[in-house]
C-alpha cells in the first residue's frame, strides 16, 4: 500500500537516509571505527559533530515512515553503536543509545548494553512501560520480543497459514520455540513438526527446544522425536510429540506412522523450497500428504531476507480453507559492519551500506598474510572463518593453529582427547582444538560437532575460532563477534544475494552484542576481486520462485509422455544437470501419486497446462490394477519398486549376521550387486553405487568393505584404522594426484576425511535410504511388523548391538550410545522391563555423554532407573 505523501511523517522521514549531512556523518563514523579496529594511527580520524550524529540517531529511531521505518531504526541503532565504540565513556552517547534502543523496542540489547538507562520524562517512561507490557514474552518476567518478533508471534497465534522473512539475526527460530512452548500450555493435545534443512541442525534445534520446554516435557507428556525409527513412536498416540526432522525424515515419518497427526508444521529456512534440485521436492510431498486427511495442520514458513515469502503459501492446496498471510521485516537488532582485507593489492577498506561504496583507506606491507590479520583482529573474540571448500577449511585451521599456544583449558583438553579416542590419534582436529581452534564440516561425528558448537558458545574460554563451510549458511547459530569471508562462492558457484546476506547475518548475536564485523578477504593466488564482494552487497535479493516453476515445458512433456506409456523409468535428457534430473524425477513421482488419488497438489497444478483430461484418464488406466501401485516414497520410482518386489519374491534377503555382529564380505558384496540390479543403480546412482568401470561395479567392492566394518559397531576409529592399514604399500589421491601412501599424519588425515565422508554419504545417506525401502518391502512379503535381521536399522545406527540401537532410538548419538554400551557395567541396568540407563550417566566424566544424557533424561525419563 502506498503511503500518503501529504502528512508530517512523510515530510520528515521520506528520503532521510539519503540526506547528505547524515551520509557525511555516517561515513565519518565508519572510517573512525575502521581506524580503531585496525589500530591505524598514521591516518587522522575524520571529524564530525557528535551532537548532530546523536540528533540524527534520535530522529531515525522515531521514524513513522512505514515504508522505511525499520531501516531507519536499524540505522539509528547502528549510529549509536558506532558512536559508543568510538567514544566509550561519553555520557551523552550512553543516554541516546538507551533512548534509541528503547524507541526501537530492542530491550534485550538495552539490558546488556545500557542496563541503567532511564528515560528523563514521565511520559516516555509510561510509554516504555506500555510498550514492554505489549512485547513481554509469555511466561517470562523481564524478557521482551522485538516488535517484528511480536508481530510474527501474533500471526502464528491467529493465522492458519503464515509465511514470513527477516534478517538472519531477527531470531525467527526463537519465536517458533516460544510459540510451541505456550501452545503446549494452552493446547496440550497438539503435535508439532519442525523441518530443518540438514541433519546437522536436527541436534541443535532439538536441544534448544528441550532446554526451552524444560519440565513441560514431563508435565504434559511430550516427546521430542528426531528419527522415524524412534522407540517412543511405537506407542503411537500415547504421548504428544515435537518432531524435528529433515524433509526426507519427515516424509518417512508420515509414511510409517500415518495415524499420528501433525497439528502445527514449521518449515525453517523455507527458501530451500526454491532450490533447483531434488531435495526441494520433499517439501511439496510433505504438504500434500498432510492435506489428504483431517485434521489439516497449520503451517508456518520462515525464510531469511527474501522479499516475497508468500510464494511458499502456494504449497497449501487451494481448496483448503484458512487465513493466509505474509510478513516481511528488514529491522535487524544487530549491525554488521563490512571491511575489506585485500591480500592481493595489500589494501584495507570499509564498505558504506548507505552509499553502497567501498572506500580503500590504507595499505599494508606485502609480508602480511591472512593469518596475521586473524590473530590481530580475532584476539579475545569469537571468530568464524568461512571457506568455500572442506580442504581449505582444514588447511586454514591448521595454519592458524600452528601459530598459537596450547591452552590450559580443561574443556579443550577433554574434547581433544575424545577426538583422539573416537576418531584417530593423528586427527588434526584434536591438535587444533587444544589451541581453541576447530573446523565445522558436515562429515564430523555428531557428538564431536555438538561439543565444538557448545564450546564456541561459551563466552569465557572454550573454542575461539571456527573454520567452516556452507553448513553455516543453513541455519547453525553460533554467536560470533567476527566473520572472515575468504570466498564469494559456495562450493564452485557464486553465492546468491540471499546466501551472502544469510552468511553475513551470522555475525553478531543479539544475546551478547549490538554489532559484529564481517571481513571480506581477497586471498593471494585466488581469483577474487573486491568487486565480487561489492556486487553481492549491492545486489538486491530477488523475489524467489518455487523450484517446480523451473521445470521446463520440454521436461514436463517428457514426464507426461512417459506416464501415458506406463513408464516411470526416466532417462536424463540432453544437457540436463544432475540436479534438474533429480527434481524432474521426484516431481514425476508426486504427479503420478496425485493423479491416482485425484488430488490437486502444487506439482499437479504445475502440470495442468500440458495434461488433458484424456491424458489423466490414460495414465490412471496404465497404472491401475498393477501388482505394485504408486506410493508416497518419492525417493524410489515405481519401476524400481517392481523389480525390487520381484527380487524379494525370488529369494533376495539380507545376509545373515552372526552372534558377534559379523557379516562376511562376499555375501555383502553379492547382496549389493543384487540390489544394484533391483534398484537400477546404474541409472539412478551412476556416480557412486552404480558406477561402472571396465564393465564392473568397482565402487561396490569398496562399499561392501566399508559396510561390513560399519555393521560391527566398533566405531569410526576402527574403520579408519582398517583403511589406513589397507593403504600401506598403495597409492593415495592427494589434491587429485595419485602418490605413494606415506604412513604419517598428512596421509592419515586424508584417509580419515575420506572415511568420514563415505560413511556420511554412502552409508548413512544412500544405502540407508535404499535399505529402508528394502526392509519395508521385505516386511510386506514376510507379513511381519519387525525383522530380526534388519540391515536398515543396523546401518542407521551403525551397529547390530541391540542395546546400542535402543539408546540411539531414544535420542543418543551413535558415538555416545557406543560409549555407554562399552561401559555397560557403569551405566546400564537390565530390568524386567528391559534395558535402562543408570542415573550415574548424568555425572559421566566425558562431557559429550553427560550433555546428551541430560537432554535424553528430560525427553525420555522412563528410560532411566533411579538407584
Amino acid at each position: 500500500m502506498n503511503e500518503p505523501n501529504n502528512n508530517l511523517g512523510y515530510a520528515i522521514f521520506h528520503g532521510l537516509e539519503h540526506n547528505d549531512y547524515l551520509n557525511e556523518i555516517y561515513d565519518a563514523l565508519l572510517q573512525n571505527y575502521f581506524l580503531r579496529l585496525f589500530h591505524i594511527e598514521t591516518i587522522a580520524p575524520a571529524t564530525f559533530e557528535t551532537e548532530d550524529a546523536l540528533r540524527f540517531a534520535d530522529l531515525l529511531s522515531k521514524s513513522v515512515y512505514v515504508e522505511k521505518s525499520e531501516k531507519h531504526r536499524s540505522l539509528a541503532q547502528e549510529i549509536v553503536t558506532l558512536l559508543r565504540t568510538i567514544k566509550p565513556n561519553d555520557e551523552d552517547v550512553e543516554y541516546v543509545m538507551g533512548s534509541v534502543l528503547s524507541c526501537t523496542s530492542n530491550y534485550l540489547g538495552l539490558q546488556h548494553s545500557v542496563p541503567e538507562f532511564l528515560e528523563a520524562g514521565i511520559l516516555e517512561r509510561l510509554s516504555t512501560t506500555i510498550d514492554k507490557d505489549y512485547l513481554r514474552i509469555p511466561s517470562e518476567k523481564d524478557s521482551y520480543f522485538l516488535s517484528s518478533q511480536k508481530e510474527v508471534y501474533d500471526h502464528m497465534v491467529e493465522d492458519s497459514f503464515f509465511s514470513y522473512s527477516g534478517p538472519t539475526s531477527m531470531g525467527k527460530s526463537f519465536v517458533m520455540r516460544t510459540f510451541i512452548r505456550e501452545r503446549i500450555k494452552q493446547e496440550p493435545n497438539s503435535n508439532f513438526a519442525i523441518i530443518v534443512p540438514t541433519k546437522a541442525l536436527i541436534n541443535e534445534v532439538s536441544k534448544e527446544i528441550s532446554d526451552n520446554l524444560g519440565q513441560l516435557l514431563r508435565e504434559f507428556d511430550y516427546r521430542i522425536v528426531t528419527s522415524a525409527g524412534a522407540v517412543i513412536l511405537q506407542d503411537k498416540n500415547e504421548h504428544r510429540y515435537v518432531f524435528v526432522m529433515t524433509p526426507e525424515r519427515l516424509m518417512y515419518q508420515l509414511i510409517g506412522y500415518p495415524d499420528i497427526p501433525i497439528h502445527y508444521l514449521f518449515i525453517d529456512e523455507a527458501q530451500k523450497i526454491s532450490d533447483k534440485e531434488g531435495r526441494s521436492a520433499f517439501y511439496y510431498q510433505i504438504v500434500g500428504m498432510l492435506y489428504r486427511n483431517e485434521p489439516h495442520p497449520r503451517i508456518v514458513f520462515a525464510s531469511p531476507h527474501i522479499p516475497n515469502p508468500d510464494i511458499y503459501l502456494e504449497l497449501v492446496p487451494n481448496a483448503v480453507e484458512g487465513d493466509r498471510t505474509k510478513f516481511v521485516s528488514s529491522y535487524t537488532p544487530v549491525s554488521q559492519e563490512k571491511f575489506l582485507i585485500d591480500l592481493q593489492a595489500h589494501e584495507l577498506g570499509y564498505y558504506n551500506s548507505l552509499t553502497e561504496e567501498l572506500h580503500i583507506i590504507n595499505n599494508f606491507t606485502p609480508d602480511r598474510d591472512f593469518q596475521s590479520f586473524l590473530v590481530e583482529l580475532g584476539r579475545g573474540k569469537k571468530n568464524l572463518v568461512y571457506c568455500n571448500a572442506k580442504a581449505k577449511v582444514v588447511d586454514f585451521a591448521r595454519e592458524y593453529a600452528d601459530s598459537l599456544p596450547i591452552l590450559d583449558d580443561p574443556d579443550l583438553i577433554a574434547l581433544a582427547e575424545e577426538i583422539r579416542e573416537e576418531v584417530h590419534e593423528s586427527y588434526f582436529l584434536a591438535d587444533t582444538v587444544e589451541k581453541g581452534v576447530a573446523y565445522h564440516v558436515s562429515y564430523l561425528p555428531t557428538s564431536i560437532r555438538l561439543r565444538i558448537e557448545e564450546l564456541f558458545r561459551k563466552r569465557d574460554g572454550g573454542i575461539h575460532t571456527i573454520f567452516c563451510t556452507s553448513t553455516l549458511l543453513e541455519g547453525v547459530n553460533l554467536p560470533a563477534d567476527n566473520l572472515f569471508i575468504t570466498d564469494y562462492k559456495n562450493g564452485s558457484y557464486p553465492m546468491s544475494a540471499v546466501e551472502f546476506r544469510n552468511l553475513i547475518g551470522r555475525v553478531g548475536r543479539i544475546q551478547y552484542s549490538l554489532y559484529g564485523n564481517a571481513f571480506l578477504v581477497c586471498l593471494p593466488d585466488v581469483n577474487i576481486e573486491p568487486t565480487n564482494y561489492v556486487s553481492l552487497l549491492r545486489k538486491e535479493v530477488e523475489p524467489q520462485i518455487l523450484s517446480i516453476d523451473t521445470i521446463s515445458d520440454k521436461e514436463k512433456e517428457y514426464v507426461r509422455d512417459c506416464l501415458k506409456e506406463g513408464k516411470t523409468k526416466l532417462e536424463k535428457l540432453n544437457g540436463q544437470t544432475n540436479e534438474a534430473f533429480a527434481l524432474m524425477r521426484k516431481a514425476a513421482n508426486i504427479l503420478l501419486r496425485d493423479i491416482m488419488l485425484d488430488r490437486k497438489g502444487r506439482i499437479s497444478r504445475e502440470f495442468e497446462s500440458i495434461l488433458s483430461d484424456e491424458d489423466v484418464a490414460l495414465i490412471k488406466q496404465q497404472f491401475t490394477g498393477r501388482q505394485n501401485e504408486p506410493d508416497d516414497d518419492i525417493n524410489i520410482s515405481l519401476d524400481q519398486v517392481s523389480t525390487l518386489v520381484d527380487a524379494i519374491a525370488n529369494g533376495l534377503d539380507y545376509p545373515n549376521v552372526n552372534i558377534y555382529g559379523y557379516v562376511g564380505y562376499q555375501p555383502t558384496l553379492d547382496f549389493l550387486e543384487k540390489l544394484c540390479d533391483a534398484f537400477d543403480w546404474e541409472t539412478y546412482e551412476s556416480g557412486t553405487l552404480g558406477k561402472l568401470k571396465d564393465g564392473k561395479h568397482a565402487n561396490l567392492r569398496f562399499y561392501a568393505t566399508l559396510l561390513t566394518q560399519w555393521l560391527t559397531g566398533n566405531g569410526i576409529k576402527y574403520m579408519i584404522d582398517q583403511a589406513i592399514g589397507y593403504k600401506r604399500g598403495k597409492n593415495i589421491y592427494i589434491k587429485g594426484e595419485s602418490v605413494p601412501f606415506v604412513d604419517g599424519p598428512e596421509h592419515h588425515n586424508k584417509v580419515i576425511e575420506d572415511t568420514l565422508n563415505n560413511v556420511n554419504d554412502i552409508i548413512l545417506f544412500r544405502l540407508s535410504n535404499y535399505f529402508m525401502r528394502f526392509s519395508t518391502e521385505l516386511k510386506k512379503y514376510k507379513r511381519k511388523d519387525f525383522l530380526a535381521n534388519d540391515w536398515y536399522e543396523f546401518v542407521e545406527y551403525g551397529t547390530t548391538n541391540k542395546t546400542c540401537i535402543l539408546l540411539q532410538k531414544n535420542g543418543f548419538s551413535p558415538e555416545v550410545a557406543t560409549y555407554i554400551q562399552k561401559h555397560e557395567d557403569l551405566y546400564i541396568e537390565r530390568t524386567e522391563d528391559g534395558v535402562r540407563v543408570k542415573m550415574a550417566v548424568l555425572q559421566c566424566p566425558r562431557k559429550s555423554v553427560q550433555g546428551e544424557a541430560r537432554t535424553v533424561y528430560n525427553n525420555v525419563p522412563e528410560l532411566f532407573v533411579t538407584e
